[in-house]
């Protein structure tokens, strides 16, 4: 990275990466026309998320720990070199021992896939963002705003 960049730095490298990418295949496989998160590329995304959280950092890198320790404790090898079953069995351990970390690294794993331009089109949605564009919204009764509005303003300028 060249010193004016402004593409954040890595966070994961190459192991913690190459088991972020097996565990998003096993989280969203490939069905019909659309592909595994992994092979996707949703890591890069996650890799980005985790640039601009430490306390998500922390969260993700402890749940991949624990899936390549889990996997490493029940099975003797790294996760990477299990079988699908396997793999997903040591998933599931992990979910159990580690609830909320894994839900996080879940979530994430949703928000990269389904906001990845090849999926929105796969599912007959149109892949842009919503402005300029915009959507059209119905005309809404705005009357229950009327008393935040004579409250006025307040904050103070500074």
């Amino acid at each position: 990275m060249d010193a004016y960049s402004t593409r954040p730095a890595s966070v994961l490298v190459e192991s913690q990466r190459a088991v972020l990418t097996d565990v998003l295949d096993r989280l969203i496989p490939p069905a019909g026309s659309l592909p595994a998160a992994g092979a996707l590329g949703v890591a890069d995304y996650i890799d980005r998320v985790l640039a601009g959280s430490t306390d998500l950092r922390r969260t993700i890198l402890e749940v991949l720990l624990q899936i390549d320790a889990t996997a490493g404790r029940e099975h003797s090898r790294a996760f990477s070199e299990l079988e699908g079953s396997r793999k997903d069995a040591v998933l599931r351990r992990v979910e159990t021992v580690e609830p909320e970390g894994f839900q996080a690294l879940l979530r994430q794993a949703y928000n990269g896939y389904y906001s990845d331009p090849t999926v929105i089109t796969s599912l007959g949605l149109e892949a842009r963002p919503p402005q300029p564009a915009g959507y059209e919204l119905e005309a809404g009764d705005l009357s229950p705003l009327e008393k935040v509005k004579r409250r006025g303003r307040m904050y103070r300028e500074v």
